[in-house]
């Protein structure tokens, strides 16, 4: 069986323009966690697009793996009570 290899929704939002990417903060933002710090530490960010973007190794592209470099993540890692409370506020906007 043949699968068909699809890139998904995130690559797409993520290649398009600045503009559309600032556009579809309003109603999406990113949620990375790094796994291998333990429960309790400060071990989430939140992104918007294009922090998300600028946190892809090399670039965002269709056909490829696209990771996040944990290195490129912007401010300070939140614990999950601090992660809760900016989702509370997100979802209040």
């Amino acid at each position: 069986m043949v699968r068909e290899r699809r890139d998904g929704g995130r690559v797409d939002l993520l290649m398009q323009g600045q503009n559309e990417l600032v556009a579809a903060d309003q109603s999406c933002h990113w949620i990375i966690a790094d796994a291998t710090k333990e429960r309790g530490t400060p071990r989430f960010w939140t992104l918007t697009n294009l922090e998300a973007r600028g946190a892809a190794m090399k670039s965002v592209e269709r056909g490829k793996q696209n990771n996040l470099s944990m290195n490129r993540m912007p401010g300070h890692a939140l614990t999950w009570c601090d992660l809760m409370k900016e989702l509370k506020a997100f979802l209040q906007e």
